[in-house]
């Protein structure tokens, strides 16, 4: 039976100061003196993030300075039983980084290296130390900048980032932290490296990726993530709306949302058409098939075959063009005495009509 009202009974502070001393000794041969932290005055910084109202005491603070630190770590702390707590800059709003009684927090700040930069596949990959904005000024010389910006994104870091899944007003357009991370390196609380996610656009298996996100340390310990980079707009303007009622203040919202949605579905269609025309602009180059020894379309590609005692390509290989085809009706009868009656055997491609609009694109051949 559990008793609302019972007086929590006072801790055992000789056990707690003789597991301490046994966490400490364990420690000190893995990190230097200064990232080790156990005394009051020092880890009272650490009692608590930017949830104020709730604070408790760790046992020690270890600023490990490298991936196989905190391995080395957290396997300590496995085989000991004593819990831990990942921290990055502190700034959160939800209590994910408060210590747990007689646990150790595990600090990420001094892992703030930018690793890499690629502006080709626009990914930067980064150490979880490093400072949201820090990533965008990196990268403001490219053009490019990291899209979640929560409002403490001058101080948090994106291992905080994405143990709490963070957002920020670009979110609307852009997403969250999920939507614009492509792979997360972390370490298991046995000490054991592991991946989520991958540089593809899609990994094979489940998406532990999305599960990693928000999951507040309690999965791995991040130690280097992959994010994406998006260009920088033209033109950014600050529009202010006032709305006396509440309802109408959400309704306005919702359709804001909707015409992003709506231009986004628009601009998706737009490039493909644009993908569809240059892939119709295209033409081979005559001299490399020539090295190839591939025969170019055509009359000249049907005369060279000739020559060489070869059957020669069709004659509606290629484009309208390459088969001699105009536009109107004269254009389509030439069309059918060059093909033949039996016209192209390929139905993509199409006789088109005038600009006056007389007759329509005809299909002239099995498939």
């Amino acid at each position: 039976m559990i008793v609302m009202n019972m007086v929590t009974p006072p801790p055992d502070l000789a056990a707690i100061s003789a597991l301490q001393s046994k966490l400490v000794a364990a420690l000190r041969p893995i990190l230097p003196e200064h990232a080790l932290l156990w005394e009051p005055e020092d880890t009272i910084p650490y009692e608590c993030d930017g949830l104020a109202a709730y604070r408790r005491m760790p046992l020690a603070v270890a600023l490990p300075e490298t991936e196989a630190q905190v391995a080395q770590v957290l396997k300590v702390c496995f085989e000991m039983q004593i819990p831990v707590v990942p921290r990055g800059s502190g700034t959160g709003l939800s209590g994910g980084a408060m210590p747990i009684s007689q646990g150790l927090v595990l600090s990420l700040a001094k892992l703030k290296k930018i690793l890499s930069i690629d502006p080709f596949t626009r990914t930067a990959v980064v150490q979880p130390g490093v400072r949201n904005l820090a990533i965008s000024e990196a990268v403001a010389h490219l053009g490019l900048y990291y899209a979640p910006d929560p409002s403490s994104q001058i101080a948090c870091s994106i291992g905080g980032n994405v143990n709490e899944n963070s957002g920020g007003v670009h979110c609307l357009k852009y997403g969250l932290t999920l939507h614009n991370v492509l792979r997360v390196r972390g370490v298991l609380m046995n000490g054991e490296i592991v991946e989520f996610g991958s540089l593809a656009p899609d990994s094979p298996g489940l998406d532990l990726l999305a599960i990693m996100m928000g999951s507040e340390g309690m999965l791995a310990v991040v130690t280097e993530v992959t994010v994406k980079l998006v260009a920088k707009p033209k033109l950014a303007r600050v529009i202010m709306a006032s709305f006396d009622d509440l309802r109408k203040a959400g309704d306005a919202v919702a359709a804001v949302a909707a015409a992003v949605r709506r231009h986004g579905d628009r601009a998706g269609r737009r490039r493909h058409r644009a993908l569809d025309r240059a892939a119709a602009r295209h033409r081979p180059d005559v001299a490399d098939l020539e090295r190839r020894g591939v025969e170019q379309p055509g009359r000249a590609g049907r005369a060279r075959s000739r020559e060489v005692g070869e059957a020669p390509p069709p004659a509606h290989a290629g484009d309208r063009r390459q088969c001699g085809h105009s536009r109107g009706r004269e254009g389509a009868r030439r069309s059918r005495r060059r093909c033949g009656e039996g016209g192209h055997r390929s139905r993509f491609h199409l006789h088109h009509a005038d600009r006056g609009g007389r007759g329509r694109a005809a299909d002239h051949g099995g498939v």
